[in-house]
């Protein structure tokens, strides 16, 4: 978490789509990997497939 969070914040600010893709698949990874080191893997972070936020960036 030291390393990912950090990261997917600077992807956030960067305003890259691309770095923000990126990022977020390695931040997924990352927590979910952590959920299974912990025993939690029935908690599973993905990508979501509905948008909920009316906000469009184009």
């Amino acid at each position: 978490m030291n390393h990912a969070i950090p990261e997917m914040k600077n992807a956030v600010d960067s305003e890259d789509p691309d770095l923000f893709k990126r990022t977020f698949e390695d931040f997924t990874r990352s927590c979910n990997a952590c959920h299974a080191a912990e025993q939690v893997p029935h908690f599973n972070v993905k990508k979501p497939e509905v948008r909920h936020s009316p906000i469009r960036i184009e």
